[in-house]
């Protein structure tokens, strides 16, 4: 088990127990079987401990025997064909002259998907108006120029449809991604404001 933190709680939908539950001694992510588990030092109400219950729920179900969640990226796709990405949920990854120089990481679960918010990025790099707080700052920073940019995305293969299920998936990629770059390069992607 490792030590879930208030960012991690935050993105899995949960305030950080160890700090809204004051009768906790454990705040813990099992990567084993996807489990958030509180030790509360007494037995839960009910039949089973509190551990047991969640990890019972429709997310921790499909998690079960893996180790740690994978989140992988396509191959990167040239900005002239854009057009050609899915129109699907997901985490996409904006990177300039290689697919390697990361400079914007952000997410859709919206209804039109990757695809549309792209595009809006694009709208808003281009010319700077809003709809895309990252596509505004790229104007600001690289003065509307999108020549080199690369995208690549993450879909949720295998997690389950539903937005109370998929929506805490893709926030949990998304912020997991950027704090991998973080860690790599010592701060945020050049266009993330957060």
């Amino acid at each position: 088990m490792t030590d879930l933190d208030a960012a991690d709680a935050a993105v899995l939908g949960r305030g950080n127990p160890s700090l809204t539950r004051p009768g906790n001694r454990l705040n813990t992510f099992d990567l084993w079987s996807g489990c958030l588990c509180y030790t509360t030092g007494r037995p839960a109400k009910g039949t089973g401990s509190v551990s047991e219950r969640i990890s019972n729920t429709p997310i921790t179900s499909q998690l079960r025997g893996r180790s740690q969640i994978g989140v992988w990226w396509s191959h990167p796709v040239a900005w002239i064909d854009r057009a050609s990405l899915p129109d699907l949920a997901g985490v996409y990854l904006i990177a300039r002259g290689e697919p390697g120089n990361t400079v914007y990481i952000g997410r859709t679960w919206g209804a039109k998907g990757i695809r549309h918010r792209i595009r809006t990025f694009h709208r808003s790099a281009t010319t700077g108006q809003k709809g895309h707080a990252g596509g505004v700052t790229f104007h600001g920073v690289f003065d509307g120029d999108t020549t080199g940019l690369f995208v690549s995305v993450h879909l949720p293969d295998g997690i389950d449809p539903k937005p109370e299920i998929l929506h805490p998936y893709i926030a949990y990629a998304e912020r997991r991604l950027i704090w991998e770059h973080v860690e790599a390069h010592g701060g945020l992607p050049m266009c993330n404001s957060e």
